[in-house]
């Protein structure tokens, strides 16, 4: 089946990013230069270390054509522009794939992208009218976001999976999140948890590399994870989440996303 891990990534960023800015414009505390100072200072330092350590891995391990992409992809990583690299190059699901140590790191060139200018896209929309209209807008982007995604999987696949026009939705379907009405009822938040975990799993087993992807069919593991998202204030969810190790895995994820796929391409 196809990875959903992406998809999840996408819309769990967009409701977290959306969810701390949004309460920085209502205590009337945020400030640009310190969101991006902070999103620098988190995420840059690994990324270039690993890109350093890999690209002198490569230079021992891989053959002069592979380490040719690889210094490329790599140095456009660290600028956040990988994604517009692999969109020529790279099929996901390829076996050239298994020679890209950099490939997974499109994902995080597109998320810095959609963050150059969505806080700014908040900013505006919380001065006028005091934000009244910011849900009923990004349910408009999401639709509009999703058939655009839809149609250009027909024109261009590898572009739709790789730039932001044709995934930004799925950030935006992360956002919506936040207007969720609360469910105070632990039996309805709990059902709707484990329907969106359903659902996730269902995409991640059902939809293989002939899935026409993302277009509406991301969408699916989209929905899913929006429902954990809104399921997941139930007590014993909390508590589950609350756990010391999942706790170290959260702190941990972002490292380890990094430095996964170079090892098992080098391996």
């Amino acid at each position: 089946g196809i990875g959903t891990g992406v998809d999840l990534f996408f819309v769990i960023s967009g409701f977290l990013i959306t969810s701390l800015v949004l309460t920085d414009l209502q205590n009337r505390s945020f400030s640009f230069a310190t969101f991006y100072a902070r999103r620098i200072r988190r995420l840059l330092p690994a990324l270039v270390a690993t890109v350093l350590l890999a690209l002198l891995a490569a230079v021992l391990i891989m053959a002069p054509e592979d380490l040719d992409d690889a210094a490329q992809s790599g140095g456009l990583a660290t600028l956040s522009l990988s994604n517009f690299y692999f969109a020529k190059v790279a099929d996901y699901f390829d076996a050239s794939a298994q020679s890209k140590p950099f490939l997974h790191m499109w994902s995080l060139s597109l998320e810095e992208q959609f963050y150059l200018f969505w806080p700014a896209t908040l900013y505006f929309l919380h001065r006028w009218k005091e934000g009244r209209f910011t849900p009923a807008l990004i349910l408009i982007g999401i639709g509009i976001g999703a058939a655009l995604s839809q149609y250009w999987v027909t024109k261009n696949p590898h572009h739709a999976y790789f730039l932001l026009p044709f995934r930004g939705f799925q950030f935006l379907m992360g956002a919506a999140c936040i207007w969720l009405p609360v469910l105070r009822n632990k039996m309805l938040d709990l059902l709707v948890w484990v329907c969106g975990l359903a659902i996730v799993l269902f995409a991640g087993t059902a939809f293989s590399d002939q899935t026409p992807f993302p277009g509406v069919a991301a969408m699916v593991p989209s929905l899913g994870a929006m429902l954990m998202i809104w399921g997941g204030h139930q007590a014993l969810l909390r508590g589950v989440n609350a756990n010391g190790v999942i706790v170290w895995f959260g702190r941990i994820s972002y490292s380890t996303y990094l430095v996964h796929w170079p090892i098992i391409v080098f391996w």
